[in-house]
């Protein structure tokens, strides 16, 4: 579920922002099982972006929580962009993915970012806009 907090315009411009907040899974192997076999357990993403202009790289800054009495490595993050208006699609808005490793105190939290882009195209209808985001993780214990 994405959470939209309110907007700002940002000084001089365009100003489009995204934020979204959702929970993930942390996954669990069984021996003689495939590794992602078993869900363990969840954990949260949190994220925003500010002051994004077309043409120009940004980045989102991601927050994971963990809520699990274990630490967790986050191994990936996927963001899903929707739309912050009808003149103001998602497919203006491109996010990469989190690949990596990174790890996450029991009943901590820990922070990364990856880059974003507003198209150099964008609508005028996206200035101002605030883009919901989706996350989805995958993680596992250690």
């Amino acid at each position: 579920m994405a959470v939209v907090a309110d907007v700002a315009d940002a000084p001089g411009g365009f100003g489009a922002q995204g934020h979204g907040n959702s929970p993930a899974s942390v996954v669990g192997r069984n021996p003689g099982a495939p590794p992602r076999s078993r869900p363990t357990g969840t954990f949260g993403i949190t994220g925003t972006v500010r002051d994004l202009t077309p043409g120009r790289p940004g980045q989102l800054a991601l927050t994971v929580s963990n809520p699990q009495p274990f630490a967790l490595t986050v191994t990936s993050i996927t963001t899903k962009v929707k739309d912050a208006s009808a003149g103001c699609r998602a497919v203006n808005l491109s996010v990469s993915v989190f690949a990596g490793g990174l790890r996450t105190p029991a009943h901590g939290s820990a922070t990364t970012s990856v880059q974003v882009s507003l198209a150099p195209g964008a609508p005028d209808a996206c200035s101002g806009a605030d883009f919901p985001l989706v996350f989805s993780g995958v993680g596992r214990r250690g």
